[in-house]
């Protein structure tokens, strides 16, 4: 059996005609016929119904067609990337412009970013903050091609869908729950964990754009709410004692105010905060520079390791 036979036998199926088959491979019928008789003979199978009407595949001559096709597609794809081992690789170069939510860029500007400059010294990232709630508007107007966000566990299958719908992928990177900030100078500092009751009489602050929010709604129980307009602002009156606040637990575990003993988290007694993930989104890879793709795989194969050497 030959190579060349299988894409005989693959043209005269999807041409149901010798002839034309014939013409279309710029050979002569008879040595199309002398090719597949002897293909016939050594299979010892009848690969087609012949008629005046043209020639179909019999019921094992269409599965071998199917077999045929896996055959010859994955043998294209392999010599598709044989012909790539002798061009030079591009080398990962250029800026990428990364979106992220403030608890995110807190996290990824020690960790990820110094790493993807590590092994890739001639990209630079431009680390953009924005908030979650304009996220998915600034990534559907293509402000970037790569951003890093967090969904509400039961949210995820809608937020995932509007990822899709704009033609962005989107992978869960890790898993993660709000908790109480307090600064340790704060009376339940010493806690391991606050009652119901203790979180209920709590002043908050969070940000101005998410004054109205159903988090805002859900999660903060009292009207005594402040809001400001950055993380670190948030974080430097927390630290103050002149309110709480609620984040994403694992984010800020390497916050420098929480390394230093000014700010303590604290969960809830037997109550989960917004079950949420990590979500990377990027756009489609045929858009992606050899950098943004880079950057991708990095954080992909990098984000949750990062973490963990923290747990």
């Amino acid at each position: 059996m030959k190579l060349d036979q299988l894409r005989y036998f693959v043209q005269i199926v999807e041409c149901h005609s010798f002839n034309q088959a014939a013409k279309n491979l710029y050979m002569t019928q008879p040595a199309l016929t002398a090719s597949m008789q002897s293909l016939e003979e050594e299979l010892q199978i009848t690969l087609f119904h012949r008629s005046h009407k043209g020639a179909y595949p019999t019921k094992q001559g269409l599965q071998i067609y199917h077999d045929c096709k896996d055959i010859l597609m994955a043998l294209e794809d392999k010599m598709q990337q044989w012909q790539t081992l002798a061009k030079p690789q591009e080398k990962p170069s250029g800026v990428v412009h990364l979106a992220a939510i403030p608890v995110v860029c807190n996290f990824i500007l020690e960790d990820i970013i110094y790493g993807i400059q590590k092994q890739y010294p001639e990209v630079t990232i431009a680390l953009h903050e924005v908030g979650m709630l304009d996220f998915v508007h600034e990534i559907s107007l293509g402000h970037y091609n790569i951003g890093l966000t967090a969904v509400d566990i039961a949210q995820r299958e809608q937020e995932l869908h509007r990822y899709h719908h704009i033609n962005f992928q989107a992978k869960v990177l890790l898993a993660d729950e709000y908790y109480i900030y307090l600064s340790t100078k704060h009376p339940y500092a010493q806690k391991t964990a606050l009652s119901r009751a203790e979180y209920e009489e709590l002043a908050f602050i969070t940000y101005s754009f998410a004054a109205e929010t159903d988090f805002t709604k859900r999660f903060f129980p009292t009207k005594n709410i402040r809001h400001l307009n950055s993380l670190g602002n948030i974080l430097q009156a927390v630290a103050e004692n002149k309110g709480a606040s609620i984040f994403l637990h694992r984010a800020l575990e390497n916050n420098w105010y929480i390394r230093n003993h000014f700010i303590c988290a604290k969960p809830i007694e037997n109550k989960v905060i917004c079950p949420s993930e990590y979500h990377l989104i990027w756009a489609e890879e045929q858009t992606l520079t050899c950098a943004e793709k880079a950057v991708v795989e990095f954080i992909q194969t990098h984000y949750a390791e990062f973490y963990g050497r923290r747990l």
